[in-house]
């Protein structure tokens, strides 16, 4: 399975920073974003196994860009990364907890192991989602996920 990450992760590279980079969708390419998804689902599934899985997704793709690209400042510049954030912000706002504790778990990673300044820029986004988790579910949600989405802060 971390093949196929990482194969996806090289098209990612080549298709959104390599020379001749895919502006508009193409029957005759590969569309890297079926990750994205493949990473949200992981992340917000109820086993905790897929959502180890999805963890080691996003560290194996943010890896495979740095090395490729160089650094990881460069790596989190590819438009791959900002959907992947919109897409595991996402998961904070659905409705089972599981869900969101895969939300908190992704946003903690980033913050954690993303350039400061890439950070900085999708700063709302982690902060809105976080707030969100606080506000809606705050009896329902297990004490772990409110704690853990107040420590980010």
């Amino acid at each position: 399975m971390m093949s196929v990450v990482r194969h996806f992760s090289l098209l990612t590279v080549v298709q959104q920073s390599g020379v001749f980079p895919i502006k508009k969708k193409s029957t005759n390419s590969l569309d890297v974003h079926v990750l994205v998804d493949v990473i949200a689902e992981c992340m917000g599934s109820e086993q905790s196994e897929l959502a180890n899985i999805g963890e080691k997704a996003i560290r194996l793709v943010t890896e495979t860009c740095k090395y490729i690209l160089g650094s990881a400042e460069r790596a989190f510049q590819i438009p791959f990364f900002d959907v992947l954030v919109d897409k595991l912000c996402g998961l904070c706002y659905e409705r089972a907890w599981y869900t969101k504790v895969g939300g908190v778990t992704a946003i903690e990673w980033l913050i954690n192991n993303a350039p400061l300044l890439w950070t900085i820029r999708i700063q709302q986004l982690f902060i809105n989602a976080t707030i969100y988790i606080m506000i809606d579910l705050h009896e329902e949600v297990s004490y772990g996920t409110m704690g853990r989405a107040q420590a980010l802060y």
